[in-house]
């Protein structure tokens, strides 16, 4: 059974609303799956939050810094875990 809907919409507002939410929606449902199949975080982001723990005064990573270390972490193979 085949059923095709053709809606046109000509509110731009509406449009973005839309793609805000079906946006948040697949957040949400990547979300619930990385949940699901994750208890337990990679060792490299266990090491930095613990020692962000230890060093309360320590700076706050720059966007090259964290982009950076994402890229490394995504070379060794842990792509899923970057993207989430």
């Amino acid at each position: 059974m085949d059923i095709n809907i053709n809606v046109k919409i000509d509110c731009p507002n509406i449009v973005n609303a839309v793609l805000a939410l079906s946006e948040a929606l697949e957040q949400m449902k990547a979300e619930v799956q990385i949940n699901a199949g994750f208890q337990s975080q990679p060792k490299e982001v266990q090491a930095i939050k613990e020692n962000l723990q230890n060093n309360e005064k320590s700076k706050i990573p720059t966007l090259e810094e964290v982009r950076s270390f994402l890229a490394k972490l995504s070379q060794k193979g842990k792509q899923k875990e970057v993207k989430s």
